[in-house]
């Protein structure tokens, strides 16, 4: 289990921690002080699971690996499971990687510790600056001497230039994306090397990388090719240059179809750029650019008008793929080939379906049809189906069938994301997997056809709750009436939600949909968390979610820049003015990643107040009753804080009745997650 770091403490010896800096599936970041002084990135790495152990494989890989424009690696150590430190290359002796490999068999390392070289920041950083500053992107010559730097440093990683002792090989990076890419000093290093590979090393089976900046090929075959890191370049390119993702729609299934069948939309670029990013973002990778730089260099020609359109190679069309897919019935018997021939796509409700790759090899998904409705064709009139077959035949629009079966088949191939959703949800466009001792899930999720966010907390110490999905924001106006409209027996018989928030000056009303929800008795709040699929956090959880347990170093869920007084920052002294839409408040997010947990009104938990065991929803509640809070009414004069939540007496005061409504009282739902990770 991966411990918690703390400042002042020394994982290596020398490297004192100051700053954290964030944390991914399976480790944590911190600006760390080396010996001498030097600043540096220091990474903690958990190695007990599958994606850890990717992790040790890839920096195994590139840890020798030098360029300008990479970040450096300037130490590596490996933990052994009695807590001691050690050396793998000093321990080995600079022997062959089969001698390290058996060495670390016999250590069994739990956990990697690496020193890297510190950024002043990542170009999504940037990006995110721009906007502020109301441009559309990050300028074109700055972003253009960002994307050279990292061009050659991706060049040199995919030059056969490597040698493990077996011969020269190419390396790809398989997950460039802006975040991956630092600013230092004014110029891009390329960072993250957690998903390299060897060029042909077919025995590393990992995921495509971020699904939004993936290649087709790793989509299709889990095998990168060598313009795969081109590709990604070619997305963050994009992104980067205008502010948002070539996709027409964010849903995690079709941002795989814009990829599988070449459908990006390039449409914000200029004319001669978007020619160059065509050419560099070919679903056949022989069509794309002999070298990363090669296209940036036409790129940065497109923008000074030094290349037409009409003046990029674009090599002929990429043809499609003529794979031939079976269906398999839930009977086991063939149900329709799903080639370029066929048009038959299967739609579950949901429903186990099985798919036969040419080669007899047969693989099982349970798809949820929510997820692939954003590109299931249009159906005059399906054929009839027997009572006895749970599924329905679909007819028309072969490329997505072709899509649907590709996707399945990569989704179940071995160290694919077969990733448990809760019904009515799918993976966000940036989803990375994480696995946990009950299965595989999606870092972060939403809610089919909205914007409703969720992301995982998972359980990193013995004393945590079990993980779960906590709802990134707190119910809107929007969200709580939606509810309402298709529920309105579920609200109390004189339900105030429609009284909205109140101010110095009378009640807001429910007018904005933006603004949280308030006013709803502690019932409704449940009713409307169920029909959301979870339940009201308790206090456990919403204390995990606001960072209590993993950032113990932090004042509070809350950005350490804030300064006081600022109400816009946070949302709190806002008596006159009434609550901030939910997310203002720029500097109200949890480490965690959740929003509005220190002002902006406080949140109905599922804990009763003085009884422990004893839950929302009580079958016979009383005026004695009373609810926990979490949070911190927008009325208040300073912020929730880290103390507050320790201090016992604190933590269980803040609580209102079972059966009253409260104007500065709003709430956020959790999505609990099934023990055995959701398999039958």
């Amino acid at each position: 289990m991966p411990r918690t770091y703390l400042p002042n403490e020394e994982p290596a010896p020398g490297y004192r921690l100051i700053e954290f800096l964030g944390r991914g599936g399976f480790g944590e970041v911190w600006k760390a002080s080396a010996p001498g002084g030097t600043l540096v990135a220091l990474k903690m790495i958990d190695l007990s699971g599958r994606e850890g152990q990717k992790e040790l494989r890839a920096l195994r890989m590139v840890k020798r690996v030098r360029h300008p424009n990479l970040v450096p690696i300037t130490a590596f150590w490996l933990r052994d499971q009695n807590g001691e430190l050690f050396d793998e290359e000093a321990a080995v002796g600079g022997g062959s990687p089969e001698e390290e490999t058996m060495f670390l068999d016999v250590r069994q390392p739990q956990e990697m510790i690496l020193a890297m070289g510190l950024g002043d920041k990542n170009l999504y950083d940037r990006l995110k600056e721009c906007r502020k500053e109301g441009m559309s992107g990050i300028p074109a010559d700055e972003l253009l001497d960002y994307m050279e730097d990292s061009a050659r440093a991706i060049d040199h990683l995919n030059s056969a230039l490597h040698d493990w002792g077996s011969g020269p090989i190419a390396i790809q990076h398989c997950d460039i994306k802006p975040q991956n890419i630092m600013i230092v000093s004014g110029g891009a290093q390329v960072c993250d090397f957690g998903l390299a590979r060897a060029m042909g090393d077919v025995r590393v089976s990992t995921a495509a990388g971020s699904p939004a900046y993936a290649a087709p090929e790793c989509i299709q075959d889990n095998q990168p090719s060598q313009g795969t890191d081109q590709y990604s370049l070619a997305i963050s390119y994009i992104e980067l240059r205008t502010g948002r993702l070539p996709f027409e729609e964010v849903s995690f299934m079709a941002v795989l179809k814009a990829h599988m069948l070449g459908e990006l939309d390039l449409t914000l670029l200029p004319d001669a750029e978007r020619a160059v990013i065509k050419k560099g973002t070919s679903r056949d990778p022989k069509f794309r650019y002999p070298t990363t730089i090669a296209m940036v260099r036409d790129l940065r020609k497109a923008v000074h008008g030094e290349l037409l359109a009409s003046q990029v190679d674009m090599g002929p069309s990429a043809p499609r793929d003529s794979q031939n897919w079976t269906m398999l019935g839930s009977d086991g018997r063939n149900s329709g080939s799903l080639g370029d021939a066929a048009t038959q796509v299967w739609e579950a409700t949901p429903a186990k379906m099985s798919f036969e790759q040419d080669g007899g090899r047969r693989t099982s998904i349970t798809l949820d049809p929510s997820a692939t409705a954003a590109f299931l064709p249009a159906v005059e009139s399906p054929p009839p189906v027997k009572k006895s077959n749970p599924l329905m035949l679909l007819a028309g629009g072969g490329s997505a069938a072709i899509l649907l079966a590709v996707f399945a088949f990569w989704l179940v191939r071995d160290g694919g994301p077969t990733s448990w959703l809760p019904a009515g949800y799918q993976p966000a466009p940036d989803a990375v997997v994480v696995t946990l001792p009950q299965g595989a899930f999606y870092d972060r999720i939403v809610r089919t056809g909205s914007d409703t966010a969720f992301r995982l907390m998972k359980k990193v110490r013995a004393d945590d709750p079990e993980s779960f999905y906590m709802m990134e924001e707190k119910v809107s106006n929007s969200l709580f009436g939606e509810f309402a409209k298709a529920h309105p027996e579920q609200l109390a018989k004189e339900t105030e939600w429609t009284l909205g928030a109140s101010t110095s000056t009378g009640d807001l009303k429910n007018d904005n949909p933006r603004l949280p929800v308030f006013r709803t008795t502690v019932d409704e709040a449940h009713r409307c968390c169920a029909w959301l699929g979870g339940r009201l956090p308790d206090t456990r959880q919403w204390d995990k979610a606001a960072g209590l347990f993993d950032h113990p170093e932090l004042s509070g869920p809350f950005d350490p820049a804030w300064k006081p007084g600022d109400k816009l920052g946070i949302s709190v002294n806002r008596g006159e003015e009434g609550p901030l839409e939910i997310g203002a408040a720029k500097d109200d997010q949890s480490p965690m990643g959740c929003r509005d947990m220190a002002g902006n009104g406080a949140e109905w938990t599922r804990d009763i107040a003085g009884i422990e065991g004893r839950k929302v929803p009580l079958e016979k509640p009383t005026p004695f009753d009373n609810v926990l809070w979490r949070g911190q009414s927008y009325t208040k004069p300073t912020p929730l804080t880290f103390a507050e939540l320790r201090d016992p007496e604190m933590a269980t005061i803040e609580s209102g009745e079972y059966l009253k409504a409260y104007p500065s009282t709003s709430f956020r739902a959790v999505i609990e997650l099934p023990l055995d990770g959701g398999k039958e």
